[in-house]
């Protein structure tokens, strides 16, 4: 392979940065890590972090929660600004006293837990490069199904309801309202 390789970090074996993950257009990068990158890690948590135009930023702030970990980090750009979502069993927003894995996004610094769910969890979590839609795995009953425990996919859009929210090229929220449509589906109260 041919091209230019450059290091993005340096810790040496005292941390592990892990996980990463580029926006579409590979402008901006999501990672996970237990290293103390700009010194706002001392407890070794693993947190996620950007990095975007050469800049560094902390995402989460889970200082304190020794063990506490913020995983598996997806991200994308919209409207100028990076949206990162992630796994992680922190009581992150004061949300998840349980300890249980939950979705959490960020989004102009701003932490939110997408999930709840008490003795089931959710992880693995993914943001297309429209930025309207997250999925993931979960094994709660967050549809009102009455069926947990089961590792089902879940998608949760920004606007999940009433008609197609995009004009042009078809996002990923089209395609669940199509499939909403299909099967008489909906997500949230009109």
């Amino acid at each position: 392979a041919t091209g230019v390789v450059r290091r993005t970090s340096s810790q040496g074996d005292a941390c592990v940065n892990a996980s990463p993950a580029l926006t579409s257009d590979g402008s901006a990068l999501a990672l996970a890590s237990d290293c103390d990158l700009l010194g706002e890690n001392p407890d070794g948590g693993t947190e996620v972090y950007t990095l975007n135009s050469e800049v560094l930023t902390q995402a989460t702030q889970d200082a304190g929660a020794k063990g506490c970990e913020s995983l598996r980090p997806s991200i994308a750009t919209r409207e100028g600004s990076d949206r990162v979502v992630f796994a992680g069993y922190c009581d992150t927003t004061g949300e998840n006293a349980d300890g249980s894995f939950e979705i959490f996004g960020v989004a102009d610094g701003v932490t939110e837990q997408l999930t709840t769910g008490e003795s089931c969890w959710s992880v693995s979590p993914r943001i297309p490069a429209s930025a309207d839609v997250v999925v993931y795995v979960s094994s709660c009953d967050l549809d009102g199904s009455g069926e947990a425990g089961y590792a089902d996919l879940y998608l949760e859009g920004l606007c999940v309801c009433g008609g197609p929210v995009s004009a042009g090229q078809p996002t990923a929220t089209d395609a669940l309202y199509a499939l909403q449509t299909g099967v008489g589906a909906q997500q949230c109260s009109l």
